[in-house]
């Protein structure tokens, strides 16, 4: 993200007049625009929150990880290729079986969406880019979203 901020800046000095020996201040202020690229992104920490989330499997844990990891800058895609299917399932020590059924464990639980090779990760709960991409891609139709029950113990 690129933003734009005008700083001002001033410059103050003291003078002897030659002819007179009165010192001379002067002031001089200048306004100037610099271009700063700012790139924003947030992160979460699934390890923490696993129980808030209801994630109960270590793999699944894992898999959640590995998955923002990967993801898209300002899209949160995750393409799942055979090679990256392979590369997960050896980081992992998870069979295809086992990461399909995480995948959609994760589906379920509305941390992801999507089908087969493409998903795209809740932008609610995790995002890497800039915040204007962020919020018009929760307002889009067929936003994700996350739903949190909470029940008292008994």
């Amino acid at each position: 993200m690129i933003e734009t901020k005008r700083l001002k800046s001033e410059l103050t000095q003291t003078t002897i007049d030659v002819e007179t020996g009165e010192l001379i201040t002067t002031t001089q202020s200048k306004t100037f625009s610099v271009k700063i690229n700012q790139d924003e992104f947030f992160m979460t920490y699934f390890e923490q929150l696993a129980g808030f989330f209801e994630l109960t499997s270590a793999k699944e844990i894992l898999l959640m990880v590995k998955l923002c990891g990967i993801a898209e800058f300002n899209t949160g895609r995750v393409f799942l290729t055979a090679e990256r299917r392979k590369e997960l399932m050896e980081q992992l020590n998870m069979s295809k079986n086992y990461i399909s059924v995480c995948l959609k464990s994760l589906a379920d639980k509305k941390l992801i969406k999507g089908s087969r090779n493409d998903y795209v990760i809740n932008p609610i709960v995790f995002w890497k880019g800039n915040n204007k991409t962020r919020n018009e891609m929760i307002k889009a139709k067929g936003k994700l979203q996350i739903n949190i029950e909470f029940t008292p113990n008994d």
